[in-house]
């Protein structure tokens, strides 16, 4: 019963002709390879273009809502500094306070340092807060507070995202 029959005489499977699977893979490989050059050498904006748009004067885009820094003429270590994250909060005595955040963008270590910042809303000064910043190490940052003296009341002021800090550092460089 199992030496003969109709299975013992049914044709042997033909060897396919084609392609081999492993040169697909390496062709696959290669066309995702090439993709992602053009990608990345034609597509993403090259470093030249993006320097040309923050220093272009008339475009309002992105880089127009960024934190201002200090005039370079200023002081040589305002440069370095940024100001942002400007927050105006009322205690419960209605004293105003104004949080910031003081960031060093340097690779080195910056001495105490004496400013004046001018919180502004629509390039309008509003108030003016004396500040002296502790040192601060390389990319480091450090939250600020300070009370303000005002006639304003906390919800007189514009809201947060409208307001933006500008500084002079007052001490001898």
């Amino acid at each position: 019963m199992f030496g003969g029959g109709a299975y013992a005489q049914a044709p042997q499977p033909r060897a396919r002709k084609g392609v081999p699977s492993w040169l697909v893979a390496m062709l696959a490989l290669v066309a995702i390879g090439a993709v992602l050059a053009v990608l990345y050498l034609y597509i993403l904006p090259s470093k030249k273009s993006a320097t040309v748009a923050a220093t272009s004067d008339g475009a309002a885009g992105p880089m127009s809502s960024l934190p201002a820094v200090a005039p370079r003429g200023a002081h040589p270590l305002a440069k370095f500094l940024e100001i942002s994250g400007v927050r105006v909060s009322e205690d419960a005595k209605q004293q105003l306070h104004v949080h910031f955040v003081v960031v060093n963008h340097s690779a080195a270590d910056l001495p105490e340092l004496e400013m004046t910042v001018t919180v502004k809303a629509a390039d309008k000064p509003l108030v003016e807060v004396p500040v002296k910043v502790p040192a601060i190490g390389p990319f480091e940052s450090k939250d600020m507070a300070s009370t303000l003296k005002s006639s304003l009341k906390g919800y007189e002021l514009p809201d947060w995202q409208f307001l933006k800090a500008d500084f002079v550092i007052t001490s001898a460089p």
